[in-house]
């Protein structure tokens, strides 16, 4: 007896295990539903859905555009105030912007399905610039930041075309990664903090300092050049821990996850399967004539020669984007001309989607809408016409 009831212990044991299963299965359905139902009206309607189809109707994307483009417009007014008249807070200005973004870049690239994309360097530098900001004490973390964000982070504004198109959120916020990291480095590099020190006080613009008061440093020794290690070694360090951890998650932890579901986005899924255009036309054409690739042969997100073909070209270019950055932190007048002149590019990439996308769009809404009106007007110009005739008809009668 003893026997059969050590036996049977653990099947009656996997059968209650199977019954609470079963039941928690069935009541997590019935909560879903009902929450379904409440939301959306329907049970069978996912949420996600319902939100996707209602941002997608045409009053709703016009809202959001005309929100976008306040706040496009407002941010570049605002930047201008901030790192012109009070240079020290522009660190703090810069996250208070980033949470919020960063939270509504999460959920629409969560309902596009392009989530993963938020694990690439950009995000790691805005996240490390973020700490530099709470910490500004850490020398050794702000050089590190500094070269990354003046390097790899401000020229892929060029290398990838992030462009000022105000009434696009999307666009706005990836300019604002790519962009606001080197203004942050600007800020903190050339002009006294908020406690009225200076990473380097003999080269903080008198400006912004009161006559005769002088400048202490924040950190000892003053932060006033960049050695070697703190130019490229450390950076270089911090790539090769982000570009681990990256790998571990996409295909380790979330492995299973993505090879199962070809409709999720990464960077490496978006370039691979697109026309190669730019710099990724370039390293196909190099792999060619190497012979790293056949003739016929492009990328492919599966391969994993072509992953190592990414990952090789992205620290190349890492590495090749870093090599000016001690130049710009030396000297003020370069590291503003430098940042000048990503600001133009930006610039000039908006006015090229205005003009030669959006404006063509308009243009084509604009002979539709003429067209239809013509149409219009030669309807109401036959109507007038055929009622001038029916009153001079029946005066004609009358006279007769």
């Amino acid at each position: 007896v003893d026997v059969l009831r050590q036996s049977l212990q653990p099947l009656e044991v996997q059968r209650i295990t199977r019954a609470v299963a079963e039941f928690a299965q069935k009541q997590r359905g019935h909560v879903r539903g009902k929450i379904r139902e409440r939301l959306t009206g329907d049970e069978h309607v996912r949420v996600r859905d319902a939100v996707a189809k209602f941002l997608h109707k045409s009053r709703v994307v016009s809202l959001l555009d005309k929100i976008a483009f306040v706040w496009g417009v407002t941010n570049v007014v605002l930047t201008s105030m901030v790192l012109s008249a009070a240079p020290q807070w522009f660190g703090s200005f810069f996250c208070w912007w980033l949470g919020p973004l960063m939270c509504l870049r999460y959920f629409t690239y969560r309902a596009a399905r392009a989530h993963y994309y938020m694990l690439d360097l950009c995000y790691a530098v805005n996240a490390a610039c973020a700490v530099s900001v709470l910490w500004p004490e850490q020398a050794a973390l702000f050089k590190t930041v500094f070269v990354l964000a003046n390097g790899p982070l401000a020229m892929a504004v060029y290398v990838w075309r992030n462009s000022l198109v105000f009434h696009s959120l999307d666009r706005t916020t990836s300019l604002f990664i790519h962009m606001f990291p080197p203004l942050v480095t600007f800020a903190a590099r050339w002009f006294p903090s908020t406690q009225g020190k200076a990473l380097c006080p003999e080269d903080t613009l008198p400006l912004f300092t009161r006559p005769g008061a002088t400048v202490e440093p924040l950190v000892s020794p003053p932060a006033c050049d960049l050695s070697f290690a703190e130019a490229f070694l450390w950076p270089l360090v911090f790539y090769v821990v982000w570009q681990f951890l990256y790998l571990f998650v996409t295909d380790v932890l979330r492995g299973e996850r993505l090879r199962s579901d070809p409709e999720l986005e990464t960077s490496l899924r978006y370039m691979a399967s697109r026309k190669p255009t730019g710099l990724a036309l370039l390293v196909l054409k190099v792999c060619r004539r190497i012979g790293v690739m056949a003739p016929g042969e492009g990328f492919s997100a599966d391969s994993p020669k072509s992953k190592a073909i990414f990952i090789v070209v992205q620290l190349v270019y890492t590495m090749l984007t870093m090599l000016p950055t001690p130049f710009l932190y030396g000297n003020f007048w370069v590291h503003a001309a430098f940042l000048v002149f990503i600001w133009l590019v930006a610039v000039w990439n908006g006015s090229t989607y205005y003009f030669h996308v959006f404006a063509r769009r308009y243009v084509d809404e604009f002979m539709r809408r003429t067209a239809s009106a013509s149409a219009e007007d030669r309807k109401e110009l036959e109507r007038a016409t055929r009622d001038r005739s029916e009153t001079s008809g029946s005066s004609h009668e009358e006279d007769e």
